[in-house]
């Protein structure tokens, strides 16, 4: 069934989950539309994701407005695990998450993939980010495929320089010495 095999984390951590329910209703919600487990069942299977996503037990018992939104993200990427899917899509996954935050979830997600044999979607327009989880790069302009490249290898087409160049330097003081090489 491609719902247990699909799933996806989306850009609005917020958003993707239920503000009256808490992590544990969220996380325990695929459990309860696709398996037979029982209540202690679940209780263990909640428990095991929240240590998947690194999140201590105690975020069971809060609702999403209580978390940090990289927390938040954690959750989102937990429920998409619950059901053990072949394929995850994460669709700007990251991006609205700071630096330090998108460094943490990307480290997650290549442990969460080496550790699950998960296969990710990676959609986004952070080209440095994505070169850090991504064996190969696909990159789209208008709905067209322009370019495909493997990890490492630079970009030639202007559409992925245009992307690669608008990303921001870590630091304000760089932002005007911007290199605009690729490596």
């Amino acid at each position: 069934m491609i719902r247990r095999d699909l799933q996806a984390v989306f850009q609005n951590s917020y958003h993707s989950l239920n503000p009256k329910h808490t992590i544990f209703q969220i996380l325990e919600e695929p459990y309860l539309n696709f398996e037979q487990y029982s209540s202690a069942e679940r209780h263990y299977k909640v428990k095991e994701l929240l240590d998947h996503v690194e999140l201590e037990k105690s975020i069971a018992e809060k609702y999403p407005s209580q978390l940090s939104g990289g927390q938040q993200q954690r959750v989102n990427i937990a429920r998409a695990l619950a059901l053990h899917p072949k394929l995850i899509v994460l669709d700007e996954a990251i991006s609205s998450l700071d630096m330090i935050l998108q460094k943490h979830i990307i480290q997650l997600l290549q442990t969460l993939q080496k550790d699950l044999q998960l296969a990710y979607i990676f959609i986004s327009h952070d080209l440095q980010a994505t070169r850090f989880i991504s064996d190969r790069i696909l990159v789209m302009q208008n709905g067209q495929l322009v370019e495909e490249s493997m990890k490492g290898e630079q970009f030639k087409h202007s559409a992925s320089l245009e992307l690669y160049n608008a990303i921001l330097p870590t630091h304000p003081r760089e932002r005007s010495h911007k290199n605009t090489s690729l490596e």
